[in-house]
């Protein structure tokens, strides 16, 4: 592994149990689940990229996920609302790059919970 693989390897494993640590500290036992399952989906799912700069993408999108969560003081993504031709840009050019991974597809979403878009309150 070359030296710039290898450093990515030990931030984003850093990060990902930063991740799992903040998941105990949830206060709902849904959202704890919730973290930990899109943690690890997306940290397997794109374990075997290789360009440099497709994964200092990811991982700067895992760490503005991070960040936008503990700001917000929630676990999904934050929905953003933009007018169709109301920017005069394409949609792709204004998602924020936290919601990539969503346009990609994940496994939290294709959840029951998620297409139906219910809240998930057990407590």
């Amino acid at each position: 592994m070359s030296g710039k693989v290898v450093s990515h390897r030990a931030k984003i494993l850093s990060m990902y149990r930063d991740v799992l640590r903040l998941s105990r500290t949830w206060e709902r036992s849904s959202e704890r689940q919730y973290i930990r399952d899109e943690v690890r989906t997306l940290v397997r799912k794109n374990k075997f990229l290789t360009d440099s700069k497709e994964i200092d993408f990811k991982v700067h999108e895992f760490e503005t996920r991070i960040e936008t969560g503990i700001h917000y003081k929630i676990p999904y993504p934050r929905p953003v609302n933009v007018a169709p031709g109301a920017t005069g840009k394409d949609p792709e050019t204004v998602t924020p790059v936290y919601l990539h991974s969503y346009k990609e597809g994940t496994a939290s979403e294709s959840s029951p919970r998620r297409k139906a878009n219910v809240p998930i309150y057990d407590e």
